[in-house]
């Protein structure tokens, strides 16, 4: 024999129910309305509230502006350090011929 199991989520009722307002007694039949103006009282006000802060600007970071330009600054930094590479020695110690020449006798005479 074969048994169902029945799980919460199961016996929650689901979202897309057709109700019938008119089946319903009042009490059921109030809430059932007052859940219904209330999600649609929430839309109109959640995107009334996304347009104003889209027009205000308040829905970009603070500092936007500066971190790109931030950034800006480094790619180029990196771009000119890049394009420099094996041309200037990254430090004023460092000689830019490496191995000097050997002196033989014959130089030194002349």
């Amino acid at each position: 024999m074969e048994e169902n199991q029945v799980t919460e989520l199961d016996s929650a009722p689901k979202d897309n129910e057709v109700v019938d307002p008119k089946t319903l007694s009042w009490g059921p039949w109030f809430t059932y309305q007052t859940w219904k103006s209330g999600s649609k009282v929430l839309g109109a006000l959640d995107y009334a509230g996304e347009t104003l802060a889209n027009f205000f600007g308040i829905t970009t970071p603070k500092y936007i502006i500066e971190i790109e330009e931030y950034e800006r600054m480094q790619m180029e930094k990196k771009k000119i350090d890049e394009e420099s590479a094996g041309w200037v020695p990254k430090s004023v110690d460092i000689p830019l011929v490496l191995n000097e020449p050997i002196k033989t006798d014959k130089e030194e005479n002349v």
